[in-house]
Parts: C-alpha cells; sequence; structure tokens
C-alpha cells in the first residue's frame, strides 16, 4: 500500500504547479531581453529606434497572441473543469506567465537576430553553398526541391512555411500551459523551444553567420544563385507574400532598421529548428500523431529550400542539434522519474 501511495503521490507532483512551470520561462524571457537591449546600445547606431520598433511590433502582436491564448485557455477550462477542478486556476496563471514570457522572448529574439551583423559579418555563405552541392553530389538542393515540386500542389503546400508554422512558433509556451499537466515533458519542451530560437537562432547563427541563398549575390555582388532567383520569380511561390517579405528583410538590413520579423540569418535554420520541437512533441505524444509531426518536419525543410531562404545543411543541422537535445532531455528525465518513484 506505501507503494502505491507513494506512486500516487509523485504522480501529483509532477502534475501540479503548473503556474510555477511558467515562472521561469517569464523570468528568462525578461532577462534575454535584457541582455537584448545591452547588446543593441553596444552595437546599433541608433539603438532607441530598435527598441521603439520592438515596442510597437510587441503592442501590435500582443491582441493577437492574447485571442490564441484565449481560446487554448477556454479548452483547456472546459477540459480541467471536467476533470480535474482544482486545476483551473493554476492553469490560467501558467497561461499568462507563458503569454506574457513569450512576448518579451521573441522582442528580445528579433533585437539579436538584427543585431547579429554588426557583431560578426556575414562570412559563411560561400562555404555553405559548397557544402550544399558537395552533399548532394554536385547539385545544388534548391534545383532538387523545385524538381519535386514541379509535381506537388505548391499553392497549397507554401503558406506551411508561415502561416502553419506560426502557430508552434508563437504559441508552444502557452499550449504547453493550457493543455500538458505533465512537469517533466513540459520542462523538457520548453528547454527545447528556448534551445530552438535562441541558441540555433542567435548563438550559432551568430558563430556561422550567413545570409542564404535568396542573398547570396547581392551580399556577395555575385551570380552564383541567378538562375534560382529567376526559377522562384516564375514560381508558384512568386504568387505568395514571401518575395515582398525578403525584400523587406534585405531593405531592413541595409537601411539597418528594425522591424517585425527582420534579420537575416540562414544557418542553422530556426524554422526547421522550431518544427523540430512541433514534431518531436507529436512524436512523444502519441503513435498516431507521430505521422504527422514528421510530415511536417519534411514540409518546412523542404520549404525552406524551395524558397531560397536556406542552404539544405541550415535543415539537416537543426534536425540534428535538436534531435540530439531531445534524445539527451528524455534520458535525463527517464532518471528523474525513476528517482521519484
Amino acid at each position: 500500500m506505501t507503494g502505491a501511495k507513494n506512486a500516487r503521490e509523485n504522480e501529483k507532483k509532477r502534475k501540479r504547479n503548473t503556474g510555477n512551470r511558467m515562472l521561469g520561462y517569464l523570468k528568462l524571457g525578461f532577462a534575454y531581453l535584457a541582455l537584448a537591449i545591452v547588446i543593441v546600445f553596444l552595437t546599433r547606431d541608433v539603438p532607441i529606434d530598435a527598441l521603439v520598433a520592438v515596442w510597437t511590433t510587441a503592442v501590435s502582436q500582443a491582441p493577437g497572441l492574447t485571442q490564441v491564448a484565449a481560446g487554448l485557455l477556454g479548452l483547456s477550462m472546459v477540459n480541467s473543469v471536467l476533470r480535474r477542478p482544482e486545476g483551473a486556476r493554476q492553469i490560467v496563471v501558467a497561461v499568462i506567465f507563458a503569454l506574457i514570457g513569450t512576448l518579451a522572448f521573441h522582442s528580445a529574439f528579433g533585437l539579436i537576430k538584427t543585431s547579429m551583423p554588426y557583431i560578426v559579418p556575414f562570412w559563411a555563405d560561400p562555404m555553405f553553398a559548397e557544402l550544399d552541392r558537395l552533399l548532394h553530389f554536385g547539385v545544388d538542393p534548391w534545383r532538387l526541391t523545385h524538381d519535386l515540386g514541379a509535381l506537388l500542389p505548391m499553392e497549397a503546400i507554401l503558406p506551411v512555411y508561415l502561416s502553419v508554422w506560426a502557430f508552434p512558433a508563437l504559441c508552444v509556451p502557452v499550449f504547453l500551459a493550457a493543455f500538458d499537466k505533465d512537469r517533466l515533458r513540459v520542462r523538457r519542451f520548453m528547454v527545447l523551444y528556448v534551445m530552438a530560437w535562441a541558441f540555433i537562432g542567435n548563438v550559432l547563427a551568430l558563430v556561422f553567420n550567413s545570409a542564404g541563398p535568396i542573398f547570396y549575390d547581392r551580399l556577395l555582388e555575385a551570380d552564383r544563385f541567378a538562375e534560382m532567383i529567376a526559377v522562384l520569380k516564375s514560381s508558384p511561390m512568386a504568387g505568395t507574400n514571401l518575395p515582398a517579405i525578403q525584400e523587406n528583410l534585405w531593405t531592413v538590413y541595409v537601411e539597418r532598421g528594425q522591424a517585425f520579423g527582420s534579420g537575416i540569418s540562414a544557418f542553422p535554420s530556426v524554422h526547421v529548428s522550431v518544427a523540430m520541437v512541433t514534431g518531436l512533441y507529436l512524436i512523444e505524444r502519441s503513435r498516431w500523431t507521430a505521422p504527422i509531426g514528421v510530415l511536417f518536419v519534411a514540409v518546412i525543410l523542404f520549404l525552406s529550400v524551395y524558397t531560397g531562404y536556406h542552404y539544405a545543411v541550415d535543415g539537416y543541422v537543426s534536425i540534428l542539434v535538436m534531435t540530439g537535445l531531445w534524445v539527451w532531455l528524455r534520458r535525463r528525465d527517464a532518471r528523474a522519474a525513476a528517482i521519484m518513484v
């Protein structure tokens, strides 16, 4: 009886204090933002303008993110009332912490990403372009994706890269706070989420600063990807908002400005690393959702190359890093769970 009682108590410990799970993320978000502000003042010509732009962006994004959070919270409340009414208050606190933490976290990420070329100039594009060709037996990967794309309904697939991807990109913390009561799993995927952005998108990206195939020729005054750019102009991508977004990224870079989603960086791919967080979560939760997770990662990897944003190696490295980290965290948490029992 004692063993069964201890097991029940340990299970309660794993599934309670939901609000506290996101308190650390909230604190991290503001610490990350403080670091970003310091970096901006050290590297930018007019730091106040950059900070005002980020503040304006955060204010403009807050209502939409709040609506999503409210919708997730409402669904979670129904579930909580039916299954565990005493946990409702903790879930509300956790969702609020996750929402505010995400606004701070992504404001910081954008500031640092846009400041990276002033710390380490773009240098790695020729290396990655040649590595891509070497890994694909002398063929640039963008050619392979467009050959495959000619067989696919690209008009239906292209929105996945921005519109569908944006939900997990912004809402993973809120979703975990609202629906996942497993303390170890929430902690594990919050670590993965933070690493997908801060480590992949800031640390590794800064060390190997690169602009990507779509900006290669303008950056290096070359014609290495001139054919790719011409193909993109006549591809289904031309009918989307992606070309305008790419042009805006370059304009903000040249003008040394700051805007929503600004900042040029190719290696490693944050799109793929965030997709990996989503995919790994779906893999871990159920064998029924696992194929969806794998497909989502594959589509984002494919589109990251098809659109010219990334070298294929950008996505490959993101997949390897995130998978390795997930495996390590799973093993660590399995040991922790064994000790709790």
